[in-house]
């Protein structure tokens, strides 16, 4: 879990979590909750947390297959002009559009992160369907 590499690395780097909570500019409780994998922290402190630790950002995702989905809904949204915010201490979200915020719940980003997903899947069905002559069926059989 991501919270164990934090954990590891902060001792490594002889950091207390409020150290690493200034450094970041998060709160001391925002650490011990990512620590204790109760919270998971957003892309900016991701890439803090990395050049705090000197370590690819990967790094520390790559023990964290179910949290994943939030820095790629974060990364899809930044691709179309909007962008994730919020207040890690107190789980309060919002979407930034273009011309203001629309406050939203972990579960309303979990619902449009799995709506771009199956948008995706279905458009790529389509293009293989009118491209059908196209695909060539794998018959490896591993």
């Amino acid at each position: 879990m991501i919270g164990s590499t934090i954990k590891q690395y902060r001792k490594v780097k002889k950091l207390s979590q409020v150290q690493l909570a200034k450094l970041c500019n998060v709160s001391e409780n925002s650490i011990h909750n990512w620590e204790h994998n109760e919270t998971f922290p957003r892309v900016e402190s991701l890439k803090k947390l990395s050049e705090i630790f000197e370590i690819p950002m990967n790094a520390l995702l790559k023990t964290e297959e179910n949290a994943n989905w939030t820095v790629d809904l974060e990364y899809k949204l930044n691709q179309i002009g909007h962008s994730l915010g919020g207040y890690e201490a107190d789980a309060y979200l919002w979407i930034n559009y273009p011309n203001g915020t629309l406050d939203v719940s972990e579960a309303d980003l979990l619902e449009l992160q799995n709506n771009t997903n199956n948008y995706m899947l279905s458009q790529l069905e389509q293009l293989k369907q009118r491209k059908i002559k196209d695909f060539k069926l794998n018959t490896d059989k591993r």
